[in-house]
C-alpha cells in the first residue's frame, strides 16, 4: 500500500511552519520554473542547486531547504514521489502528506471532517472541530495541480458546510483547471435552499458532478441511516433545486 502520510525528522530551524511543493526529478529545470518546486536527486548528486527545497533518496529521503539550512529525513517508503506529485511539509507538527499523485486517476481532496449527518456505516465519523485549514490547502493545491489532470474530487465530511466558500473553491477549480472534471460528494441538503443552489449553478463549471447518496425511498429509513430527522426531504428538494437551476441556465 502506498504510504501517503508520515513523520518528518529534521535538523535545524526552518523559517516556515508549512509549505506545499510540487516534485521534480529534473535538476536542469529552468530557474524561472522552480518556484514552489522541490527537486528529488540521487544520492551521488550534488544537492547545492538553486532549489528552495531539495529531496535526496537514500535509505532514507533527505530534504534540504537552502534558505533555512534544514535537513529532513523520511523513510524510503516515499521514494515513489515523481514529477508532478504535490506534498505538504508540516514542520510545526513534523508531518508529511502526499496530497496529489500525478499517476493516480483518483485524486480526492478532503475538505472537512465536519458533517450534518452521522451515518450508521460511516468509516469516518464527523468531528465537531475547525478544520478550515483543509479548505485553504485545497485552494493552494489546485493552483499547483497540472492543467492536464483529467479529474479531481471534493469530499468530506460535508463540503457544503462551507457555504459560499465551497462555491468560491469550485470557481477557483474552474479557472485554474478548465479541462479537469470535478466530482463533489455531498448529502445535497444545502441545495434545498434555492438561493444557494442558484449560486452554485451560476459558477457554470463545464464538467461538475455532484454525487448525492439516497439510502432509501422511505423517508423514515433514510433519516434513520443518516441519523438526522428531515434529511430525506431536504435531500430530495436539494436534488430538485440543483436540477431546476441547471435546466434554467441551459435555456
Amino acid at each position: 500500500m502506498t504510504k501517503l502520510d508520515g513523520k518528518l525528522d529534521f535538523d535545524g530551524s526552518p523559517n516556515l511552519d508549512e509549505v506545499l511543493v510540487k516534485i521534480t526529478r529534473n535538476k536542469n529545470l529552468p530557474k524561472s520554473m522552480r518556484s514552489g518546486v522541490a527537486w528529488i536527486c540521487q544520492d551521488t548528486e550534488n544537492e547545492e542547486f538553486q532549489y528552495k527545497i531539495n529531496f535526496k533518496i537514500k535509505p532514507t529521503t533527505n530534504l534540504k531547504t537552502v534558505d533555512g539550512n534544514v535537513d529532513v529525513y523520511l523513510s524510503d517508503e516515499f521514494d515513489y514521489l515523481t514529477d508532478g506529485d504535490i506534498v505538504k511539509l508540516d514542520f510545526k507538527n513534523k508531518r508529511l502528506n502526499t496530497l496529489f499523485r500525478i499517476n493516480s486517476e483518483h485524486n480526492t481532496l478532503l475538505l472537512t471532517e465536519r458533517c450534518n449527518h452521522f451515518c450508521l456505516m460511516c468509516s469516518q465519523p464527523p468531528k465537531n472541530t475547525d478544520d478550515s485549514w483543509l479548505l485553504k490547502d485545497a485552494f493552494d493545491l489546485i493552483s499547483l495541480i497540472p492543467e492536464s489532470t483529467k479529474n479531481i474530487g471534493f469530499s468530506g465530511g460535508e463540503p457544503t458546510l462551507y457555504g459560499d466558500d465551497l462555491i468560491r473553491l469550485v470557481l477557483h477549480a474552474k479557472t485554474q483547471l478548465p479541462n479537469t472534471s470535478l466530482d463533489i460528494l455531498s448529502n445535497g441538503r444545502a441545495f434545498s435552499d434555492p438561493t444557494y443552489a442558484k449560486k452554485f449553478s451560476d459558477v457554470n463549471h463545464p464538467n461538475c458532478c455532484i454525487a448525492i447518496p439516497l439510502y432509501s425511498d422511505d423517508a423514515t429509513l433514510h433519516d434513520f441511516i443518516v441519523q438526522s430527522n428531515g434529511a430525506f426531504d431536504e435531500t430530495i428538494k436539494g436534488m430538485s433545486d440543483v436540477s431546476v437551476c441547471e435546466t434554467n441556465r441551459g435555456t
